[in-house]
């Protein structure tokens, strides 16, 4: 989570070179900029949804995968989800993300780790009705930054207002870190 953060941090600062987003520096000489720009950050959303799904089953059914299973699909949510915020970020950042994210995911999950969820090993195994919706609301809780992610992507991806989109992404990033503060003092 602190190399992820780093990364993004330093991503947001290529902002200082490049003053244009991924997507606008591909589409912006295009006739149909305007709706290609609603498609594309509709299409990140999308990914971050996407993201947001794999994350939340496998920390809601981690006795179903296998360590090295639930490893790859860490993994490849961790990469939709670079790629899903990175599309925000101008070329340099976008590549910076992704690509950090992706030799993250070879350093880190090369064995399998519970970084990600620190009460994973302490959830009880059986399935049963209570349990399992208990489990569910429990995953969507752990992220809940990626929720608020999700939902801001696809809030920006309709009005296409930049200071809707730092407003909204703003406070996406405290709710991460008060999740992510309340996750990790609980764990110790």
């Amino acid at each position: 989570m602190i190399v992820r953060t780093a990364l993004l941090v330093v991503g947001l600062s290529t902002y200082l070179i490049s003053p244009d987003d991924v997507v606008w520096r591909f589409i912006g000489t295009s006739p149909h900029a305007r709706a290609l720009e609603h498609a594309l950050f509709g299409i990140a959303a999308a990914i971050l949804g996407f993201a947001l799904l794999l994350k939340v089953k496998a920390s809601a059914h981690p006795q179903n995968q296998d360590s090295l299973g639930s490893s790859r699909i860490t993994a490849v949510a961790n990469l939709l989800q670079a790629i899903g915020i990175g599309s925000l970020l101008p070329l340099p950042g976008f590549l910076l993300v992704v690509l950090g994210d992706v030799a993250a995911s070879l350093f880190l999950y090369g064995s399998h780790s519970t970084a990600e969820d620190p009460r994973a090993e302490l959830e009880p195994r059986r399935v049963s009705g209570p349990l399992r919706a208990f489990r569910w609301r429990n995953a969507l809780a752990t992220h809940v930054g990626l929720c608020f992610a999700f939902l801001s992507m696809a809030i920006f991806s309709v009005v296409l207002i930049d200071r809707v989109a730092d407003a909204l992404f703003a406070m996406t990033a405290l709710v991460s870190i008060a999740a992510n503060s309340r996750l990790f003092l609980r764990a110790y």
